[in-house]
């Protein structure tokens, strides 16, 4: 073989190894940036998105890596730190929107779900009735057996009313609230008063019936640390849309 001919397979050899080489390196370049995005641009833009949602107060649930590297602790670190905001601000929510005795709705839930239950009432063609309870001598009970048993006294007279009406009837958390799925509400207006919101009435004795049911509970005594406490209740009852058509 000539010189000429050694140089010929030379440089195709030559070219064969720098095509192969050029191969190898892209192959290996897309390989790398494949698995770099896979375990480390991919879930970090999921945590800055994650970061961004916390930042807004979007407590998505983020789910938890299982992967033993620093993107894994970071992920653990995330999530706990959203299902923790997020239980905090249900709790804060609860406090915003519920009686901390009582455990009722409060005067603000009232109002704000009164206004949305007329709306309802008013697409529905159907009553809506507002009963206002205010309990007799409370003032005596906080005089004369303390505070403390003032405030498990408000309590029993809650568990009261709420025993007069149905469960499913009943508006009694935050998604209840948010969603309207119930038709009665029951809330602490402050002090010793109750109101009762009910709608979706056909009749206007219907209100009449559960205000006397409530009325005869609570003219039932009280058994309380082994005081024996009589207490009755003055009421007051509006109808939607006949005495009037705002929550005032």
């Amino acid at each position: 073989m000539n010189t000429n001919a050694l140089f010929g397979v030379a440089d195709k050899l030559s070219r064969t190894v720098i095509i192969l080489s050029i191969l190898v390196v892209l192959i290996s370049s897309i390989i790398l940036y494949i698995v770099i995005t896979k375990t480390i641009i991919n879930p970090l833009k999921t945590l800055n998105e994650a970061a961004n949602n916390i930042s807004q107060g979007r407590l998505e649930h983020i789910e938890s890596s299982t992967s033993k590297d620093e993107i894994g602790d970071l992920f653990r670190s995330f999530a706990e730190m959203s299902l923790n905001l997020k239980s905090s601000t249900e709790q804060i929510e609860e406090l915003a929107y519920f009686d901390n005795l009582t455990g009722l709705p409060n005067k603000v839930t009232f109002f704000e779900t009164i206004g949305r239950l007329i709306e309802r009432s008013e697409k529905n063609q159907r009553k809506l009735a507002v009963i206002f309870f205010d309990l007799d001598n409370f003032k005596n009970i906080n005089d004369g057996l303390g505070h403390q048993m003032g405030d498990l006294l408000l309590m029993h007279v809650g568990t009261r009313i709420k025993d007069c009406l149905r469960d499913n009837d009943l508006i009694s958390n935050l998604n209840e609230v948010y969603s309207l799925q119930g038709s009665h509400l029951i809330s602490r207006m402050g002090g010793d008063e109750f109101a009762l919101i009910l709608s979706d009435l056909t009749q206007k004795d219907e209100a009449r019936k559960i205000a006397v049911r409530i009325l005869t509970e609570l003219a039932r005594p009280f058994l309380l640390d082994s005081h024996e406490i009589y207490i009755g209740a003055s009421v007051g009852l509006a109808l939607y849309p006949d005495n009037g058509d705002t929550p005032e």
